[in-house]
């Protein structure tokens, strides 16, 4: 009788564990529906043109595909851990990931001001295809570097054409930022304005670096400032230097 009812009572459990995963999966699918409606009524009665409204709902119906890949926001457990933990465990996730040459040189020389970086100034995005991280003299959104996907920058005054068909005749080349390649680092290091549009080819996981995180993260750590104000000082000499001044250096 004991081993019915515990079976009755699991039986039960999966039922309703079941029934909770359907109505949530109902939920998530009524509001993508609601959002598309909603958003169809708004271009028709805006009097929006047929090409930019086909755009944007091209633009909904990407950003609201499923994620591939888990970010550490999407993890609420990770919540739950120790402080003390949490901060190890993102120093071997991001110090591992973020394979840039200053920030290899920064864990290689030192290490704790890393930890603190990781810790503090680092987060990860994901943008669905056609979405824009930053356009051209933007505010400063930070630096970013691209783990999986590829991006096309549009640099100078012309990125507009970024919203054309791949057809147009761009007045300034255009580059492609992959997995494993950064950009806008200046930022990190002087006053900045984004110098050209950004834009995914498809789905794009980043890990982003907040420039006033990362400076307070710097300057806790006296023994590493001196040498990092002497990077600093190299990198913006090499952003005079260079003739376009992009965002890509």
């Amino acid at each position: 009788i004991l081993v019915v009812m515990a079976g009755m009572v699991l039986f039960s459990s999966l039922i309703g564990n079941t029934a909770a995963l359907i109505t949530q999966s109902r939920n998530v699918a009524y509001k993508r529906v609601l959002e598309i409606d909603q958003m169809r009524s708004f271009l028709a009665q805006s009097g929006v043109s047929l090409d930019i409204g086909n755009q944007v709902m091209h633009h909904i119906r990407s950003a609201q595909q499923t994620r591939a890949r888990l970010l550490e926001g999407d993890v609420a457990a990770l919540r739950t851990l120790p402080p003390s933990l949490l901060t190890e465990l993102r120093y071997e996730v991001y110090s591992r990931a973020l394979r840039y040459p200053f920030f290899t040189w920064l864990n290689t020389s030192h290490s704790k001001t890393m930890s603190l970086v990781c810790q503090q100034a680092v987060s990860q995005i994901a943008y669905g295809r056609d979405e824009e991280p930053f356009a051209h003299h933007t505010q400063y959104q930070g630096m970013f570097f691209v783990q999986s996907g590829k991006f096309r920058y549009f640099p100078g005054v012309n990125s507009f054409v970024g919203y054309g068909n791949d057809s147009c005749k761009l007045q300034h080349e255009t580059k492609f930022v992959e997995a494993g390649e950064g950009l806008a680092e200046a930022g990190l290091w002087m006053e900045w304005e984004h110098r050209g549009l950004l834009k995914a080819t498809c789905r794009c996981y980043v890990i982003h670096i907040d420039p006033m995180e990362f400076r307070l993260s710097i300057l806790k750590r006296v023994s590493s400032v001196r040498r990092v104000k002497f990077y600093a000082q190299r990198f913006l000499d090499k952003v005079k230097a260079a003739m376009h001044g992009g965002d890509i250096i």
